[in-house]
């Protein structure tokens, strides 16, 4: 069996939000980065997380996982935030830039009479 404890940050220290155990051969190992669901105490509805980090143990002879996660919810809120300030970010550059750039990038400058944009 493998034990997984699922914890989250709450105010600087790690809150225990569940501890389920799993019979080793159907069991999957949650990656950093990826979203995971755990069903709830009643087992009608699961709540989906995303997973920070995966810290290993050896508990008692057996192996226990702690997850530290947050709600996924949370995570894409600040994702978005994070792309909206990049986008507004990247609107100011271009606006301070003014007319400067622009064009096409692989013509020569000039027209030498010849059309072709593949001429040298």
């Amino acid at each position: 069996m493998i034990k997984l404890v699922v914890k989250t940050p709450n105010d600087g220290e790690l809150q225990t939000i569940c501890t389920r155990e799993y019979n080793e051969a159907s069991f999957v190992m949650p990656e950093p980065r990826n979203v995971l669901s755990i069903p709830n105490e009643e087992g009608e509805d699961e709540t989906r997380y995303y997973v920070e980090n995966v810290i290993h143990h050896l508990a008692d002879d057996q192996p226990e996982l702690q997850l530290v996660v947050r709600d996924e919810e949370e995570v894409l809120r600040q994702v978005r935030q994070q792309r909206q300030q990049q986008m507004r970010q990247m609107q100011q550059l271009q606006q301070s830039q003014g007319g400067q750039g622009g064009g096409n990038p692989f013509s020569k400058g000039g027209n030498s009479g010849n059309n072709s944009p593949f001429s040298l």
